[in-house]
């Protein structure tokens, strides 16, 4: 009887990860006919992919990075340009965006995986910060301060939310698969002992650079879809601090290396970020820093980690309350 109860509370805990990848398309026919509501939804999912993009860098593999901004703006610029210069559609513009991505990746792997600690972090956001000086000042390049504009590729928004939900998907659905993966595992290693794992042979270096290729691919996308869908991006958009802090904010409120950890995140950074915003200025800024300060205090293992812990209660309970009913009877 106890192995059973095990058995099913297992495989409804299995169910989550797809219910909440489902979540987005059932949710469809609710917000459409709100544009307000729609909009956030798909800065909703935005923040999604970008937080699992740093968690698959940062919350698997153990690096904690500000550069990935670099990728994400790369990406948004790639696509950019090849639209308003050389005439490529959306559709292409997005794979180019996640290649020129990882091709970013490869230098900036090279140069700061050689670093740990605090060198690293320091390393990361150096590089992120020269990434946006040179957009700036490449004017003929990226319209330097004025960024770059682009005409409208749909007037609906549809498209662009089942977009956006397709990459929110497809990047958890990589990360499920990871975590029961070799190389996933390899990824946890490395974050629990850099050493050690060397020790065990362990090529620590090609580990992490896969790990960064993979996040700066999906970050890459991301960049691609947001000048899509806004038709604008400037350095500061693209390149700021804000940016490389909100995906590592979601991730943290959320619970870094878990597979639905963003999708918790992302909801309370954007709901709280929208509420701020819309009553108190720029308070919201207040709100992510105390985010920063109570959520690993209270919530060690994030928001996902006390709902799955309260989720796998009510299931037990669930369980048991079945198993004496069906026992009666």
């Amino acid at each position: 009887m106890y192995n059973a109860n095990i058995t099913r509370q297992a495989a409804i805990a299995r169910l989550a990860p797809f219910l909440m990848v489902a979540a987005p398309f059932a949710a469809y026919p609710i917000i459409r006919n709100n544009p307000y509501l729609f909009h956030l939804a798909i800065l909703y999912l935005l923040w999604v992919v970008l937080g699992q993009s740093w968690n698959i860098i940062g919350g698997y593999a153990g690096q904690v990075s500000f550069g990935n901004s670099i990728f994400y703006g790369v990406g948004a610029y790639a696509a950019a340009l090849l639209m308003a210069n050389k005439g490529w559609s959306m559709w292409a513009g997005l794979v180019a965006g996640g290649i020129a991505a990882v091709v970013a990746a490869w230098p900036f792997g090279a140069l700061t995986f050689h670093l740990r600690g605090a060198y690293f972090v320091n390393a990361t956001f150096a590089a992120s910060e020269i990434a946006r000086l040179l957009a700036l000042n490449l004017k003929n390049i990226t319209g330097g301060p004025s960024g770059i504009l682009l005409p409208p590729v749909y007037m609906d928004r549809t498209p662009f939310y089942f977009l956006i939900a397709f990459l929110a998907a497809a990047v958890t659905l990589l990360i499920l698969v990871l975590e029961r993966s070799k190389p996933g595992l390899y990824f946890q290693a490395v974050r629990e002992s850099h050493d050690a794992s060397e020790a065990l042979g362990i090529s620590t270096k090609r580990l992490k650079m896969l790990a960064l290729c993979m996040s700066a691919f999906f970050a890459g996308l991301a960049g691609a879809f947001y000048v899509y869908y806004m038709c604008y991006i400037d350095p500061d958009i693209m390149f700021g601090l804000p940016v490389n802090s909100t995906m590592i904010l979601v991730v943290t409120v959320g619970g870094a290396g878990t597979a639905l950890g963003s999708y918790g995140g992302a909801l309370i950074v954007t709901a709280i970020g929208e509420l701020f915003r819309n009553y108190f200025g720029g308070a919201h800024l207040f709100a992510y820093g105390a985010m920063l300060i109570l959520v690993p205090m209270f919530m060690p293992n994030g928001v996902s980690g006390a709902i799955g812990k309260a989720f796998r209660r009510i299931v037990r309970k669930g369980v048991s309350a079945l198993d004496c009913i069906v026992g009666r009877e």
